[in-house]
């Protein structure tokens, strides 16, 4: 008896022949050919033929007066700034401080770092694995996309405080 890796080769490359060969077969020719304009002798020819620029530079408006610019902000979930704040929260060890440092610009968490204030030993641990994991988890994504998990790297208090802090952002804005 055949092993199911080799059956499974043999079936991968029957349905790819089948796949090219339909490929193939749908492939239509259109009735008419379009002629293409030769290419320009000189790049300064084409660049004047084209109707839209090559390339679109989105700079700020100057004409945006301060108000334009606050509503703006406004629609953000978190203004764009630094956010360091030392939080507590307790353990069956009893409470922890934490320094949660948070950088956001358009709403895009830029950096992230969390710092326990002299912790003990399994604290640190947990702290220094919910940072380590939190680079992947936040780091440049939209704030309003962010959905953390309630324990990240086995630390389900360390997660809480974190979560917790991110939501007091947002909602203070």
């Amino acid at each position: 008896m055949e092993s199911p890796r080799f059956i499974f080769r043999v079936l991968f490359a029957v349905f790819a022949s089948f796949s090219i060969l339909m490929a193939g077969c749908t492939t239509t020719v259109p009735d008419t050919v379009t002629e293409v304009p030769p290419i320009a002798e000189d790049i300064n020819d084409s660049i004047e033929d084209l109707d839209e620029p090559a390339v679109v530079i989105e700079r700020e408006d100057p004409t945006a007066t301060d108000a334009d610019k606050q509503d703006e902000q406004l629609e953000q979930l978190i203004a764009d700034g630094q956010y360091k704040e030392v939080i507590q929260y307790t353990t069956p060890g009893g409470p922890e401080n934490l320094e949660i440092d948070i950088v956001v610009k358009d709403d895009a968490v830029e950096s992230v770092a969390l710092k326990g204030i002299k912790p003990k030993e399994i604290s640190l641990k947990m702290q220094t694995a919910v940072n380590t994991a939190l680079q992947d988890l936040v780091v440049g994504k939209n704030v309003a996309d962010i959905d953390l998990p309630d324990h990240i790297s086995g630390s389900s208090l360390t997660s809480v405080a974190f979560k917790n802090h991110l939501q007091d952002l947002i909602d203070a804005n």
